[in-house]
């Protein structure tokens, strides 16, 4: 119980630390793209618009992925508007219980931990994505 109930204050903070974009509150929610797990893992996944830096992740309103199926990840904003803040947007895919035990084995305060996750050694697959790839792929993207 008490590790779900960080599992949920880190993703509500970090949604919370994901610059809209607009300026306004997060929706309406539109997809960005379908992620498509074909492991045993479940998955938790974040983006960053600001490439090159890798410091910065945040977690959309659907951030997860069952194992062996398919989840539609939701942003704030539309495709176009992602691209126009950056054409490079890093996808970051990270195991959920690899999460859990990080902060709770570590006791890492919540806003170092999101500082961290970019880099932690917990961090399963990093893609960098650009329109054309993604369009090639339709809007697709397949772990492992």
């Amino acid at each position: 119980m008490k590790k779900g109930m960080l599992l949920f204050l880190l993703c509500c903070s970090i949604i919370m630390v994901f610059i809209g974009c607009d300026d306004s509150e997060f929706g309406p929610w539109h997809k960005f793209v379908t992620i498509q797990n074909n492991s045993d893992r479940h998955l938790i996944i974040g983006i960053s618009v600001d490439y090159p830096n890798t410091s910065k992740i945040a977690l959309s309103k659907a951030d997860t992925c069952p194992p062996y199926q398919s989840a539609d990840y939701i942003v704030g904003c539309y495709r176009n508007e992602l691209f126009e803040m950056n054409p490079i947007i890093e996808l970051y895919i990270y195991d959920r219980y690899d999460i859990a035990a990080y902060y709770a084995n570590d006791k890492v305060p919540l806003q170092v931990l999101i500082e961290q996750l970019p880099k932690a050694d917990i961090l399963l697959k990093r893609y960098e994505l650009t329109r054309e790839w993604l369009e090639q792929h339709d809007w697709t993207i397949t772990y492992p």
